[in-house]
């Protein structure tokens, strides 16, 4: 109901109605004793809400305590026909949330972020929490940006005020799509919950829509606990501001920056990378998860298929800038059973899922597929199809195709197609099955065998060429080094058949960075990454060639830009981590991976007994592969003292042509703790040689501090640190840091 408008509040007279709620008025007002324009906000006299007279009294007080540029200045505070006003200064302009109908460019987006963060500093250094951060509540002035409304604040000065003065028992005080996941659960906040809902808003800026979202209270409280907003990609300045965004939306307070100050700095870095890009505008990205396929009844001629056939899907589905598709690596645990979808939005982070069931009837395959949001359930599409089995191939495009129109993709991608398989049955068969074994280290022969079949029968199947050059690079760094020309064959000719092939590219880069051409594998990969924003494995492959290059800080970035795109996304930082001496850090994430690396990061930190024990169990992991396991076993028996054991173990590394850079330079660290200096530097000499110029790795690493009296050494840092710099400034001018937003 609309109240009366009054001619006077005290020495006011009353101009305008600004703006009406449910609990207050806000008028223009002069102020006839000094002469000037102010805004009184009055508590509406039939407002439902008993504590809207104690926010309002909150509100003048903690405001009136601040005389800042950024923060809305409250000059008083009074009461009229017994309910409580206060006087505010008139502000010109409008409110952000004006601003918000379409995205903002992400220039002004970062300044008025970077404001925002300037003024939350003042609040914060007052000891004053806002717990109300909203559009709404930012003013855009043209001085600048004003930041008000500080009825939910919090102050540890106020000390009679408590929380439950101001809010009403079992009613949530504030908007839930701004609030941070520990103000919805009830736990306690301090100044990092600010700052979570300013990277709302930072990231509605940008990509002109909420992270967080849903139909009721309840969904929006369960979107803000669990979910994971899509990655906004576009200009160097939305990279760097989507790195800022990912971290201030962190779920736990701990994980976010530390300070509205810090943000700051942040956001002006960001702005400092200019938005001379050929996208300006950021754009989120749909991300997709392809679950096995469930056979319906038990059937060993066409079991591989369930797994076999979402990851043809997965490939197909791959390579677009505005989707990320999980790897059927990450998904395979659904198999056979139906998921819940709660479940999936948190462990693999998607937005849609597309799930089915295989039924094989005489002859025929019955198989239906279903798109669906998570964690909503909101079902796009269902659709059955019966074909023999070696139409499968063309089902799958089929499906891949529907898939893609459902998704408002950008319009490159719109314009772009899915990998097209191979059309020869035969081919495509063996490749389902050649894709089911290669999951596991004691099926890569026989997939290899597959995959060389498949080629066999059609040379132009570029996914097959891939897998192919996959499994003799791993064949041939562990077992026969011929394997290795093999492999470059078929990953040139699997690019040259499907350029965009993102596991090709991958892959390929992880082939040369092993042959030494560690340049040649960053140059790519960054065409690549500026080319296709939205590939993980392309940021995957370049964790892997920075470290070789010494870039780690870099080599860290690439991996952040990797997880942000896909958190299940495997990356080789665990071994950047130890190269800068971030051991703790590292080995927090050895078990995610399958590298033959506990017992190294253990006796990195002096716990030797631990490392023992854990070089034990990796012996065993690895006994089918002698190579990797003479690395855990030299170390095993280097800490026990077992010098001879220690020396057999590794004397595999100088009968085997073995040329990993930084695999040698594991060697080098033992032989540099068995006390062998000459066949330490020997490893070393071979490392470098091998195309491993990691300085900070050489200089830091506590195995091989025995060497650094000896007349060689500075040598051979001087000679690892040109190299380091010399492709520094290749990687700078080729706007590297740029394109990871570091």
């Amino acid at each position: 109901m609309a109240m009366p408008t009054p001619e006077q509040i005290r020495h006011y007279r009353i101009l305008d109605k600004l703006g009406e709620g449910g609990m207050g008025i806000v008028y223009v007002a002069e102020d006839q004793r000094l002469g000037r324009r102010v805004a009184i906000k009055l508590l509406r006299a039939d407002s439902g809400d008993s504590n809207a007279g104690s926010r309002l009294i909150r509100e003048a007080r903690l405001a009136a305590g601040i005389s800042h540029p950024l923060i809305c200045q409250v000059f008083e505070l009074g009461e009229f026909e017994s309910q409580p006003f206060i006087v505010m200064e008139l502000l010109t302009g409008d409110p952000l949330a004006v601003r918000l109908s379409t995205p903002l460019q992400p220039a002004e987006a970062l300044k008025i972020a970077a404001s925002v963060m300037e003024a939350l500093c003042v609040l914060h250094d007052h000891g004053i929490v806002h717990r109300d951060l909203k559009p709404s509540n930012i003013f855009l002035t043209s001085g600048g940006v004003k930041l008000l409304d500080f009825g939910l604040a919090r102050s540890s000065d106020l000390s009679g005020v408590t929380e439950a003065s101001v809010t009403q028992a079992g009613v949530f005080a504030g908007t839930p799509q701004y609030a941070s996941p520990e103000q919805l659960s009830g736990a306690p906040f301090d100044s990092r919950s600010d700052l979570f809902s300013a990277g709302v808003i930072l990231y509605q800026m940008l990509a002109g829509r909420l992270p967080f979202s849903g139909q009721s209270f309840a969904a929006v409280v369960h979107s803000v606990l669990y979910d994971t907003p899509p990655v906004l990609t576009g200009s160097p300045q939305v990279v760097r501001a989507d790195r800022i965004i990912h971290r201030l939306l962190s779920k736990r307070p701990e994980d976010r920056y530390p300070t509205a100050r810090t943000v700051a700095d942040e956001l002006r870095q960001a702005l400092s990378l200019g938005g001379g890009d050929r996208v300006a505008e950021a754009r989120p990205i749909f991300r997709l998860a392809v679950l096995p396929f469930r056979l319906l009844r038990p059937d060993r001629e066409i079991d591989y298929l369930p797994v076999s056939f979402a990851d043809a899907l997965v490939s197909s589905l791959s390579g677009f800038e505005s989707l990320v598709v999980r790897s059927t690596l990450k998904t395979a645990r659904y198999a056979n059973q139906i998921p819940d979808l709660n479940s999936l939005a948190t462990d693999l982070a998607v937005d849609v899922v597309l799930t089915g069931s295989i039924l094989r009837m005489n002859d025929r395959l019955r198989i239906t597929a279903e798109l669906v949001s998570v964690p909503a359930g909101d079902v796009w599409w269902t659709q059955t199809m019966q074909v023999t089995p070696d139409q499968a191939f063309e089902l799958n495009d089929q499906l891949a195709h529907k898939v893609l129109q459902s998704l408002p993709l950008t319009a490159r991608d719109q314009t772009s197609s899915a990998p097209a398989h191979s059309v020869n049955a035969r081919a495509y068969d063996l490749y389902l099955r050649g894709m089911q074994l290669r999951m596991e280290p004691s099926g890569w022969r026989q997939a290899r065998a597959f995959f060389d079949q498949c080629v066999d029968l059609d040379p132009g199947f570029a996914a097959a060429w891939a897998e192919r050059g996959r499994l003799d690079r791993i064949l041939g760094k562990y077992e026969d080094p011929a394997q290795l020309a093999r492999a470059e064959t078929a990953f040139l000719h699997a690019l040259e058949l499907d350029p965009k092939h993102g596991a090709a590219q991958h892959y390929y880069a992880q082939l040369e960075v092993d042959l030494g051409r560690v340049e040649a594998a960053l140059s790519r990969l960054l065409k690549r990454a500026a080319e296709r924003r939205a590939e993980p494995y392309i940021y995957a492959a370049l964790v892997h060639a920075l470290r070789y290059a010494g870039l780690l800080e870099e080599s860290v970035a690439a991996h952040h830009q990797a997880v942000r795109l896909d958190p299940t996304v495997s990356t080789s930082v665990l071994h950047t981590y130890y190269l800068q001496g971030e051991y703790s850090r590292a080995l927090e994430d050895a078990h995610r991976s399958s590298d033959p690396f506990e017992a190294r990061l253990l006796g990195a930190l002096g716990r030797e007994p631990e490392a023992i024990r854990a070089a034990r169990q990796e012996e065993e992991r690895f006994a089918a592969f002698p190579l990797l396991r003479s690395f855990s076993t030299g170390l095993r028996a280097a800490f026990e003292g077992h010098h001879d054991e220690a020396l057999a173990a590794l004397q595999c590394f100088d009968s085997f042509a073995f040329n990993d850079g930084e695999g040698l330079f594991y060697v080098a660290e033992i032989y540099a703790r068995l006390g062998i200096p000459e066949s330490a530097y020997r490893m070393l000499e071979r490392s470098v040689a091998a195309g491993f110029w990691c300085f900070t790795g050489f200089e830091r690493d506590p195995y091989l501090a025995p060497l650094h009296q000896d007349t060689r050494w500075r040598d051979l840092l001087n000679r690892v640190k040109s190299r380091q710099q010399s492709i520094k400034d290749e990687f700078m001018a080729a706007n590297g840091r740029t394109l990871l937003g570091s």
